[in-house]
């Protein structure tokens, strides 16, 4: 549990924030409860990958960092294999799918802003954690996560 915390909590943190940011600026602009958790999911997602992507690139800049400085352009390819294999399938779904809905249904079922991005984001996530620790646990098992053999 602690490796999960400590994966994918500095992202979540990010990405909430910045998801929340996004709904209140968007809400002094317009009253549209889909254009609200429209700006409120694209903010979330960015500032989730932002922070997902700078952990994913300094693991591959170690592990491919060993034995000689890496090349930038082979740790930025494997950092993105990494991400699209441990969210990318699971991403698909969450981001064109289940996500809006959530965070729409949230807004409308609580009837308030915040209070409903944010219930709807915790059952986004649940459903989105399960599938990517799934993800990143089959990628790590095949080795995808280590230097192949040279």
């Amino acid at each position: 549990m602690k490796f999960w915390i400590r994966r994918y909590g500095p992202p979540e943190i990010v990405g909430t924030v910045t998801m929340l940011l996004a709904a209140n600026i968007t809400g002094g602009l317009t009253s549209s409860t889909v254009v609200i958790a429209l700006s409120a999911l694209l903010a979330g997602a960015i500032g989730f990958y932002a922070v997902m992507g700078m952990t994913v690139y300094r693991e591959q800049w170690v592990i491919w960092g060993r034995d000689v400085r890496p090349r930038l352009s082979t740790v930025v390819h494997r950092t993105t294999l990494c991400l699209l294999a441990e969210f990318g399938a699971t991403e698909f779904v969450d981001l064109l799918l289940l996500r809006p809905v959530l965070l729409f249904g949230g807004i409308l079922l609580i009837g308030d802003t915040t209070g409903g991005l944010v219930a709807g984001k915790i059952a986004a996530d649940v459903i989105f954690y399960v599938i990517a620790a799934v993800a990143f646990t089959v990628t790590s098992r095949r080795g995808m996560r280590e230097v192949p053999a040279r």
